[in-house]
């Protein structure tokens, strides 16, 4: 996330300089410094697990949606972030992969939700053995996209 200007009333923008930039890969919190704005950009959820198999026809996971927020936030102001997981492997010869988790973003009135990728597909069936669709399209972002095809 980026913190990038500050508001000091009347509307009037200050950037701050340098620009306030934390990477989140585990769960946790934002705790706004001051008034202005954050971007989160590139939120993306884990992404699923490959299928397991022996005869070489496996299938991989697809990727995860990602989704972007410009959030107002006020100092002190704290956003609950939730990193997703990625999709288990598929843990013997035939097994399906795990899909990956959600990354979620709240400030506890609107939640933005980019779901996690599907995982590898298990079919003792070749011509089944497709690899899955991407994650879902992303909730209340300003932008994003669904993830795509493993």
């Amino acid at each position: 996330m980026i913190l990038d200007s500050v508001n000091f009333g009347g509307g009037k923008q200050v950037p701050i300089t340098p620009k306030i930039s934390r990477p989140y890969t585990a769960s946790g919190t934002f705790v706004a410094p001051a008034n202005g704005w954050v971007t989160t950009m590139q939120m993306g959820g884990g992404g699923g697990g490959g299928r397991s198999g022996t005869s070489g026809t496996a299938t991989g996971g697809s990727s995860a949606a990602w989704a972007g927020k410009l959030w107002r936030v006020t100092a002190g102001q704290v956003l609950t972030i939730t990193v997703g997981a990625g999709g288990a492997y598929g843990a013997f010869d035939g097994a399906a992969g795990g899909n990956g988790g959600a990354t979620t973003i709240t400030d506890g009135v609107v939640t933005v939700t980019a779901p996690g990728g599907l995982g590898g597909v298990a079919s003792a069936v070749a011509a089944a053995r497709t690899s899955p669709n991407g994650g879902a399209a992303p909730t209340n972002a300003d932008i994003g996209a669904a993830g795509s095809k493993g």
